[in-house]
């Protein structure tokens, strides 16, 4: 028993704490969101901070980066940068290099530049509990119909990329994924006034709940 909660110590130790990335934001370039953690911008720089890194963990952040669309230019974002703890020593990452972000007027050339694997995953993960998280709020304050025009706006949106990038997996979860959210809209606002507030504490808590699991899992 000893040597299996010595292994258990080891795996789970944190190797890096106090995580903050920095995204280099110029040329009215925002980050607008980091895998649902608070952004703070400050001289021209965004951060985030995620939290710790275990032994073996692979973390995976979605940003969200908005560009100016006046012109067609491409933006140079970075190099982004990371600093942690570890072992009660500060210690500073960054990339090689930079990536683009380019604004163009052809439709087609947006999609096609899309990857297929990066961008499913971004969906069943990121975007999905962006939604479960907007759904959970709104099942809180009692909007039931801006939770139902939620899930459509939705639905439409990624409906058009994916009819470019053709990902079954994110056909099959506009499919199932967003019935179950519409169907727990529905019965959570179904009965007497009384019935309805509990069940939209225990909905948009669970919701809530869910999608903030997941974000931080990825």
């Amino acid at each position: 028993a000893a040597v299996f909660l010595e292994e258990f110590k080891r795996v789970v130790a944190t190797v890096a704490s106090g995580l903050e990335v920095k995204v280099p934001v110029t040329d009215g370039v925002r980050l607008v969101s980091a895998g649902g953690y608070p952004v703070t911008t400050s001289d021209g720089m965004a951060s985030f901070r995620p939290g710790s890194l275990l032994s073996g963990q692979e973390r995976r952040l979605f940003l969200t980066l908005q560009v100016p669309v006046a012109v067609e230019r491409e933006y140079r974002i970075g190099p982004v940068a990371l600093s942690y703890s570890h072992n009660g020593r500060t210690l500073q990452a960054q990339l090689d290099d930079t990536f683009q972000v380019a604004c163009v007027r052809d439709r087609q050339e947006v999609y096609a530049s899309i990857s297929k694997d990066s961008w499913e995953k971004k969906v069943l993960g990121e975007d999905l509990n962006k939604l479960r998280e907007g759904i959970a709020d709104d099942i809180k304050s009692g909007r039931k119909a801006q939770a139902q025009a939620r899930i459509r706006e939705y639905k439409a949106e990624q409906e058009v990329v994916n009819m470019a990038v053709g990902s079954a997996a994110v056909a099959k979860s506009l499919e199932h994924d967003l019935d179950r959210l519409e169907e727990t809209v529905n019965q959570t606002f179904a009965g007497a006034p009384a019935a309805v507030a509990v069940k939209q504490k225990a909905a948009s808590k669970a919701m809530q709940y869910q999608a903030y699991g997941e974000r931080r899992a990825n």
